[in-house]
């Protein structure tokens, strides 16, 4: 492309809403080295400064379910409280990974004759204790002497303490026969089955049960923690299904559970609760958060790389309509990687710089786009003002 005529302003558009401004040289020469300026309109606008990590889908509890014990709950961590109490032989076991259960569902059932021999054995232990610490009662309650009700009073004790460890027995044992049998302690969706009919069972869990509506739990970067807080809201991708789920965060992890690899970046897990996500969403589905930190609503901004200097001070480039530019001083807000918030200094509409790029060189010769008086654009070089390349200074 080649310019001829007198020097020439040049707008051209780059990017949404920015401009350069280009200073040519004379007819008949190289364009001078001039200023150009890319530059943006202030605006009124919205701001948002977030944080993002990756993480994954999950249920709002997930149930660690062993023979012998209580329904144990999960950590962020994925770790419970709850182990199977002994070894236990396996009879019978119901759901399969993937699995829809409802609360109270018989899941999976174990031997118990071992445990009902020894209940049996524990019984006539508790009936003997029981008559011993009626025949200790009555002594006691004979003795006249000091002595003797002394004596009688420590057998008395022996006797009940005896009789309550028996109990104790009964009734545990009596827990672990019930809890031969997993049920199903919510409505959710069977995750793992470790117990197999047929074989032995002596750590868990047996089942995991995951229930409650889905979350977003994802691993934040200790320089993010201190600018999360409950109740933030968040947005979810889970690329998978293309999905956008909205949220608000519900529970920060006390403590980190990870590093990033091998390197010293430490994670701590956060917690989304999510609003409205889709039926072909899934636990374990690979997911992206991004947490609202801070924002402002219907101000004036422009981006934050025209701005010039420190927190303690910033000033801006203004463009004037006649092409000077003029520093500056500016109020500054929410300022963000991307926006920064203008409280004073400013008025919608004017033209910042937020960069510079330098001056091609350019040679004369045949026409090229055309200005009034200056040629125009011609596809066979011979200069002119047309299209058609016949002369004048004619616009297109």
């Amino acid at each position: 492309m080649r310019w001829k005529g007198p020097a020439a302003v040049v707008l051209l558009a780059v990017g949404a809403g920015a401009v350069v401004l280009a200073v040519t040289g004379g007819p008949g020469g190289s364009r001078a080295s001039g200023s150009q300026y890319l530059t943006a309109t202030a605006q009124t606008a919205d701001i948002a400064d977030t944080v993002v990590a990756t993480g994954n889908l999950a249920r709002a509890t997930t149930y660690d379910l062993n023979f012998g014990v209580q329904p144990a709950v999960e950590d962020a961590s994925g770790s419970s409280s709850g182990g199977a109490s002994g070894s236990w032989s396996v009879l019978t076991v119901k759901p399969a990974v993937g699995d829809t259960v409802k609360k109270g569902a018989v899941l999976a059932t174990a031997d118990t004759s071992s445990l009902r021999r020894s209940l049996s054995s524990a019984l006539n232990s508790l009936a003997a204790a029981k008559s011993q610490r009626t025949i200790a009662k009555e002594n006691y309650d004979a003795a006249t002497t000091t002595d003797t009700r002394r004596q009688t009073r420590i057998a008395y004790d022996q006797a009940s303490s005896s009789y309550t460890q028996a109990e104790g027995q009964v009734i545990d044992l009596e827990d672990q026969i019930a809890r031969a049998t997993i049920v199903a302690p919510a409505d959710g969706t069977v995750v793992t089955v470790n117990a197999v009919a047929g074989t032995s069972l002596s750590s868990g869990p047996a089942i995991s049960l995951a229930s409650g509506p889905l979350q977003a739990v994802a691993d934040f970067t200790e320089t993010d923690l201190p600018s999360l807080k409950t109740g933030q809201s968040a947005s979810v991708t889970v690329q998978a299904i293309g999905a956008s789920i909205t949220g608000k965060v519900v529970a920060i992890a006390p403590s980190t559970t990870s590093s990033s690899g091998g390197s010293s970046v430490v994670t701590y897990p956060v917690t989304i609760d999510l609003t409205g996500a889709p039926d072909t969403a899934r636990a374990g589905m690979s997911a992206q958060a991004s947490v609202t930190i801070a924002s402002v609503s219907n101000v004036l901004t422009i981006p934050s790389v025209a701005l010039n200097g420190t927190a303690l001070g910033y000033t801006v480039t203004v463009l004037g309509t006649d092409g000077s530019a003029q520093s500056r001083d500016v109020t500054v807000g929410l300022v963000t990687s991307t926006q920064a918030e203008i409280q004073s200094g400013l008025q919608p509409g004017e033209s910042v710089v937020v960069g510079t790029t330098a001056s091609q060189t350019t040679t004369t010769g045949g026409g090229g786009f055309g200005f009034p008086g200056t040629g125009g654009f011609q596809r066979g070089g011979n200069g002119g003002g047309t299209r058609n390349g016949n002369g004048g200074g004619a616009q297109p």
